[in-house]
């Protein structure tokens, strides 16, 4: 039913593709490299419709919701330009045993916008409260029968059946592997109006009117501070 699903909905999926491309050039994905001249000022984007919450475990099937994430939030897994894979959180992967594994080795040194740093445990917390909240994306989140921490930068998702479309749904395209802060999923009714992830941006809440106008600023923990190109969203 999944994979009918994922197949009825392309047409969303490669909107989503595009848009995504779109941020990833201008807010600068974790493998690009700062463009002399693209330093400073701001970028204004318009939506057609308002997000019914900012927290990414909530999103539903729609691609102006990601919007609002992409920013703030890094995946697991990257989607390039070309459809292929590339380090995001995660810069290794593998399938295991029977295929019904699928093994992630983090990146080291990260932290989330509020200081605390990315880890397995993390992870798994991340990708358990996503199970738990079901969210619109959860259907994609039932093959991952289990997730656990092998190692403090180490994860393995326990698979219900071999499945090629792990590497996707824990890319910024199906928010599975959109990774959020345990202090977020602590306190859950805070991020539906504020962001706390590991991406290049965060919402600054006083350059926001929930529902008009939402500003991001850069994250001083991101990783890749290279990538960061603009001031303002």
């Amino acid at each position: 039913m999944r994979r009918t699903n994922v197949l009825g909905t392309a047409a969303t999926f490669l909107a989503t593709l595009a848009l995504g491309g779109v941020l990833c050039a201008l807010a600068g994905a974790a493998n690009q490299h700062a463009t002399p001249g693209l330093e400073g000022g701001t970028i204004t984007i318009a939506s057609n419709s308002k997000p019914t919450s900012l927290n990414p475990l909530l999103n539903g099937n729609n691609a102006d919701e990601l919007l609002f994430n992409d920013l703030a939030y890094e995946p697991l897994i990257h989607v390039a330009a070309d459809g292929s894979y590339k380090p995001g959180l995660a810069t290794a992967w593998h399938y295991g045993k029977g295929l019904t594994q699928f093994d992630l080795t983090l990146r080291s040194g990260v932290k989330f916008s509020d200081g605390s740093p990315l880890t397995a445990a993390a992870v798994v917390k991340s990708i358990n409260a996503f199970k738990a909240t079901g969210g619109g994306y959860i259907t994609y989140a039932r093959v991952i029968k289990s997730v656990v921490a092998t190692g403090p930068l180490t994860v393995r998702l326990n698979l219900t059946a071999p499945d090629p479309e792990v590497p996707l749904i824990l890319s910024e395209h199906i928010p599975v592997g959109t990774i959020v802060s345990p202090n977020g999923i602590q306190e859950p009714k805070k991020l539906d109006t504020t962001t706390d992830g590991a991406g290049p941006y965060m919402l600054d809440p006083t350059q926001t009117v929930a529902g008009a106008t939402y500003t991001y600023v850069p994250n001083p923990y991101y990783y890749n501070k290279a990538a960061i190109h603009f001031s303002k969203f």
